[in-house]
């Protein structure tokens, strides 16, 4: 897969009216298949914020061409509430962009995540919610309680628990807890109660030293392990799990990271892992400044049969 440079814009129209506008590029040419024949995705994406005196109104939309094929979806339309009075809490009602994404240079999931620069997810039912989002932060620990609806399901519960800083030593560690009684993604169809549990965390420290060298950078170890439970005894609770191994620095604003990655087979909540797929990614940035990073990744995967993914990418912003 070849990713041509994703661009980026940004600006205030006032005070109070901001719009960012981000557009990207990318051609896929599997490598395990001769035959295989190369597509093309144009991904755009759009966001308005007005402020207001007591919070701000949001939308975006997002519109994927992928073949000459174009799909448009609306990511978020919702009104942002946050008291003065209090300053620890702010709510969101409306349809909006959730994430649970490993905090790592891979920045995948195994539940919603939306934060993909390259990629439009298409199952809508997972990756955006339309409800009540109630945030609550103090200090190092964010709690977020997202009251899901949708017209064709029962109400569905997201929470999830924050605590820590990226990049300080042991954090951040993050819970989430989903009760699911509904849910139909990629032919897979349950109308029994599901819970879904996620825990995840990453561990950062200098590089060591190692004889009479002194490595530069930091190396991180971060993961994510993931249980659902069914309400029906006879069917099989289903797993999946994530971990990488980063060398954050080992040349200033140079990183490089191993993903190793797992998913049971009726694993279905995540657009970045299928499921019943075992797969190994090698990743490597280059950061040039902010929102300008060059992006090379090689993955192997293996479902029900191997294959093997060259990704070059390249982001910027103006």
């Amino acid at each position: 897969m070849l990713e041509a440079p994703f661009a980026m814009s940004e600006f205030w129209l006032s005070d109070s009216v901001y719009v960012e506008n981000q557009q990207s590029i990318s051609l896929y040419q599997p490598v395990y298949s001769k035959e295989s024949e190369p597509s093309w995705q144009g991904l755009s994406k759009f966001k308005l914020s007005q402020g207001l005196p007591f919070g701000k109104l949001q939308f975006s939309a997002a519109l994927s061409l992928v073949n000459q094929q174009s799909t448009g979806l609306i990511n978020e339309a919702n009104l942002v509430i946050a008291p003065h009075q209090l300053s620890q809490w702010n709510f969101t009602l409306g349809r909006q962009t959730i994430t649970y994404a490993q905090q790592d240079i891979f920045n995948y999931s195994l539940s919603k995540n939306h934060t993909h620069r390259h990629k439009l997810h298409h199952d809508d039912s997972r990756n955006y919610s339309q409800g009540l989002l109630i945030n609550n932060r103090q200090g190092v620990v964010q709690q977020q309680l997202v009251l899901n609806y949708k017209n064709d399901s029962e109400l569905s519960y997201h929470y999830q628990l924050y605590v820590g800083i990226p990049g300080y030593k042991v954090g951040p560690l993050t819970l989430v807890i989903e009760y699911l009684p509904y849910f139909n993604s990629n032919g897979f169809h349950n109308s029994e109660e599901q819970v879904l549990a996620i825990l995840g965390n990453s561990i950062q420290f200098p590089m060591p030293k190692v004889f009479d060298l002194n490595l530069k950078g930091d190396w991180q170890w971060s993961f994510q392990v993931a249980q659902q439970r069914a309400q029906k005894s006879d069917h099989k609770n289903q797993q999946a799990w994530q971990t990488s191994l980063s060398w954050l620095g080992l040349i200033p604003q140079h990183k490089l990271g191993l993903l190793v990655s797992h998913t049971d087979d009726r694993w279905v909540y995540s657009d970045d892992f299928s499921r019943k797929q075992n797969s190994l990614e090698l990743g490597y940035q280059i950061t040039l400044q902010q929102e300008q990073m060059i992006e090379l990744a090689i993955r192997r995967t293996q479902q029900e049969v191997i294959t093997n993914t060259i990704k070059l990418g390249a982001s910027f912003s103006f």
